[in-house]
């Protein structure tokens, strides 16, 4: 019998750790949007500066433990569970991070963040 359902990790493969990462936004009202430091996502995460590093540059969470992933998706400051942020605009939610960031050319990172993040996904500029 086949099912429609998807498992866990074919869900969080479709926000990849590369995604996430870019998704870690700073921006404030007026402020233009600023990448989150990694040291910010290892504050907030409370995880090893060593393992976000790592963590950064996968395009898939294949390997990766759910409490790991779980702490750095919060860290990042990222909701991939709504379209729409349920906490006020704390938080980036996915549907948000297209329309605003991927749309718009990712703005918000350098040329050549920009570009190793296409590299890491394969995609083309």
């Amino acid at each position: 019998m086949e099912t429609d359902q998807k498992t866990l990790l074919q869900f969080l493969d479709k926000r990849p750790p590369a995604l996430i990462r870019v998704m870690a936004v700073n921006a404030g009202k007026g402020k233009k949007p600023v990448l989150k430091s990694l040291k910010a996502i290892q504050a907030d995460s409370g995880l090893s500066l060593r393992l976000i590093q790592r963590l950064v540059f996968l395009k898939s969470w294949q390997g990766v433990k759910v409490g790991v992933a779980s702490k750095f998706i919060s860290g990042c400051g990222v909701d991939i569970l709504h379209n729409h942020c349920p906490s006020g605009g704390k938080v980036m939610t996915t549907y948000y991070f297209f329309r605003n960031y991927i749309a718009k050319g990712l703005t918000h990172l350098t040329d050549r963040q920009r570009k190793r993040f296409y590299e890491i996904m394969e995609w083309s500029e």
